[in-house]
């Protein structure tokens, strides 16, 4: 699997992408726009946001979105998805392609 990540340079925009490559096919992820999987058997996408939505108003679903689970997690007893162990993991390796990219 080759993995691609993409990430705001200075002075640009708000960019954010991820793409894998298997032997199967290739998965493209646009996190202020949607997905796109390629496979032998054809092509399939999605757009995430409604065209015309604003960058801040897609992040703010995002954020919506996860404290709305931290919270169902509390009440419900249980460990929020993803858990605060797979999240650090994340937030590790944002951080590393982060410094990569300075290098």
């Amino acid at each position: 699997v080759h993995l691609t990540l993409g990430w705001r340079s200075e002075g640009k925009s708000l960019e954010g992408s991820l793409c894998c490559h298997g032997t199967q096919g290739t998965l493209q992820v646009d996190c202020w726009g949607g997905w796109k999987i390629e496979t032998g058997n054809g092509c399939e996408q999605r757009s995430c946001f409604d065209e015309g939505t604003s960058i801040a108003e897609r992040a703010l679903v995002g954020m919506t979105s996860a404290l709305k689970e931290f919270v169902a997690a509390i009440r419900e007893s249980r460990r929020p998805d993803p858990s605060p162990d797979e999240s650090l993991v994340s937030q590790q390796l944002i951080e590393q392609a982060y410094l990569l990219g300075k290098s």
